[in-house]
C-alpha cells in the first residue's frame, strides 16, 4: 500500500494483510487486519508506531517514499506489542538520529522483546507530557490496559487529531479508503465490537479512565492503529458512546444469545424449538452451536445482547467441553450484567448445572432469569407446559 496524505501535517504509511487468518494466532479473521503508521511532518517529523513483520518491507518503502529527503526526528512507541513495534529496531538503525519516545513501562517491555539496546536514544516522557514539533504540540497521555499496561494516546493539538494505540480499532485490512463513513460504519460497528469484546473488555474501569481523561479535549479526528479513521462527527459520537456501553458493561439490544452444544441431536433440537417458541413471540435470538462456531463470534454477541442462554449435556458427570470453555472466556474476559438462562440435558446425572452456577456466581451481576430447565436425554411433549413457564420467564425478564 502506498502513503496516503491524510491531513496538511499528517500520512498514513500503515499497512494491510488481507490474507491473514488469524488475529494474535488465536482470534480467527475473514477479512485480513490492518497495521496502521502515521508520519507527521511538522518543523520536525515523527512517526506513530510501525508494523508487523508481515508487512515490514512495504512499509519501510512507504515510509522512505513519504519522508522523501528529510531526516526522522522521533519515533512514538504508544503501543509496545509487536504487531506494532516489531519494526522500531529496523527503523531506529535505518535513521540512526531518530529519537525513540516511549514511557518508562514501554522502555521495560520493549527491551524484553529486544536484544538491541537504544535505551541512549530513548526520550521517556510522562502522563501529560508535551512536545513541541513546531506547528503542533503533541501531548502523551497514558492509557494502562487498554489493552496492555504500557500503552497511550497521543493528541496532535493544531490539528485536533486523537491517536488512540488500540481504542477504537477494528479488524477488517483496509484498502484505498481509509476514513470509515455512514456507509461503512455498520460493518465497521461489527467489527469494532468483535475486537472489544475479544481483546479489551475486561478493562472497562481501565477504558473509563481514559475516556474521562480525553473528555475535555476537541476532536476533529480518531486516528487508530487497527482499522479505519475517523473523521464524521457523528461516527465519532457514535464509537465513543459505544465505547462508553462496552465499557460499563450495558448492553446494545435487547435479545438472547442462545450457546448450545449437543452430542447427539437431542439437546440442539431443544435450542432450536426454545429459539422458535421466542422468535413466535418477537424476541431477538442469536444461535450458536460451540462444536461449528468460534466462541470469540458468541463472545461477540453477548457483549452486544441483554440475555444469555446457555445449554449443555452432562459430559462424563459435567459440562462439554464447548460449553466449559464459553464460561472460561466469559469469566476471563470479565462478561457481567447480564441475565442467564440454564438448560441441562442428563441422562444418567452429573454436575453440568452446579458447575455452571459456580462460574455465575463468580461472575460480577450474572443474574439467573429462572430455575434451569432440566430434560432427561431428549426433550418430551410432556415437558412441554414447563418448557412454555421457561420461555414465559425468559420472555418477561428482556421485556421487563
Amino acid at each position: 500500500m502506498n502513503y496516503q496524505i491524510l491531513t496538511n501535517y499528517i500520512t498514513f504509511v500503515g499497512q494491510s494483510d488481507a490474507k491473514i487468518n488469524k488475529f494474535e494466532n488465536q482470534i480467527p479473521l475473514d477479512k485480513g487486519v490492518s497495521f496502521n503508521s502515521y508520519l507527521i511532518k511538522d518543523k520536525k517529523t515523527l512517526l506513530l508506531d510501525t508494523v508487523d513483520q508481515i508487512v515490514m518491507p512495504a512499509f519501510l518503502k512507504s515510509l522512505k517514499a513519504a519522508l522523501g529527503e528529510r531526516k526522522l526526528d522521533y519515533l512514538v512507541c504508544l503501543h509496545v506489542e509487536p504487531d506494532h513495534a516489531y519494526g522500531i529496531s529496523q527503523v531506529l538503525n535505518l535513521y540512526p538520529e531518530t529519537t525513540l519516545i516511549v514511557n518508562p513501562l514501554t522502555k521495560r517491555i520493549f527491551n524484553q522483546f529486544n536484544e538491541s539496546n537504544f535505551d541512549d536514544r530513548m526520550l521517556v516522557v510522562k502522563d501529560l507530557e508535551i512536545i513541541d514539533l513546531g506547528d503542533n504540540k503533541i501531548q502523551f497521555f497514558t492509557a494502562p490496559m487498554v489493552h496492555w499496561p504500557e500503552v497511550m494516546f497521543a493528541y496532535l493539538d493544531k490539528e485536533k487529531v486523537l491517536f488512540t494505540a488500540d481504542a477504537f480499532g477494528h479488524f477488517n485490512a483496509l484498502e484505498d479508503q481509509l476514513y470509515s463513513n455512514l456507509e461503512n460504519y455498520l460493518e465497521m460497528k461489527d467489527s469494532m465490537r468483535w475486537y472489544y469484546a475479544n481483546i479489551v473488555y475486561k478493562y472497562g474501569a481501565n477504558v473509563q479512565a481514559i475516556l474521562k481523561k480525553i473528555s475535555n479535549l476537541e476532536i476533529d479526528q480518531i486516528m487508530p492503529l487497527h482499522g479505519f479513521m475517523h473523521k464524521d462527527q457523528e461516527i465519532i459520537k457514535k464509537i465513543l458512546a459505544l465505547y462508553q456501553t462496552w465499557s460499563t458493561y450495558g448492553f446494545e439490544e435487547k435479545g438472547l444469545v442462545l450457546n448450545y452444544f449437543s452430542m447427539y441431536g437431542n439437546t440442539e433440537k431443544l435450542a432450536l424449538k426454545i429459539a422458535n417458541l421466542l422468535k413466535d413471540r418477537n424476541i431477538k435470538v442469536l444461535l450458536y452451536d460451540l462444536s461449528k462456531k468460534d466462541v470469540t463470534e458468541a463472545l461477540t454477541d453477548i457483549a452486544k445482547y441483554s440475555h444469555l442462554l446457555v445449554m449443555t449435556p452432562n459430559y462424563n458427570a459435567s459440562m462439554s467441553f464447548p460449553i466449559r470453555n464459553l464460561m472460561e472466556h466469559l469469566k476471563l474476559f470479565g462478561f457481567q450484567n447480564r441475565d442467564v438462562g440454564l438448560v441441562i440435558n442428563s441422562s444418567w446425572g452429573g454436575l453440568a448445572e452446579k458447575e455452571l452456577i459456580e462460574y455465575l456466581d463468580n461472575m460480577p451481576d450474572m443474574r439467573l432469569i429462572a430455575k434451569p430447565f432440566n430434560i432427561k436425554s431428549s426433550f418430551k411433549e410432556s415437558d412441554f407446559d414447563k418448557l412454555v413457564e421457561f420461555i414465559d420467564e425468559i420472555e418477561n425478564s428482556i421485556l421487563k
